[in-house]
């Protein structure tokens, strides 16, 4: 798991999207503007984040569907800890 994580941080946008996301939860769009991140990047790294326990993914049932991204409790330590190391900066 550890390697994991550092596979994770070594991607320049994750750092980006887990501060963001320590907002609160948000839409696909409203994280690609905030961020000025190209769709195939934020697609692949909210699949990489959540599949390490990250990020987590809501489909609200509604035409169209909904898809909400948030923290997951670990998302949030790691959050804490990036928003620590900034502060150390």
């Amino acid at each position: 798991m550890g390697t994991d994580l550092w596979d994770v941080l070594g991607c320049k946008w994750t750092r980006r999207i887990v501060a963001h996301l320590a907002g609160g939860e948000t839409r696909f769009n409203e994280i690609k503007r905030a961020l000025g991140v190209p769709t195939s990047t934020l697609s692949a790294r909210l699949k990489r984040l959540e599949s390490s326990d990250i990020v987590f993914r809501e489909v609200e049932e509604s035409t169209p569907p909904a898809v909400h991204y948030g923290l997951t409790n670990r998302g949030e330590r790691l959050a804490e800890l990036l928003a620590e190391i900034d502060r150390l900066d």
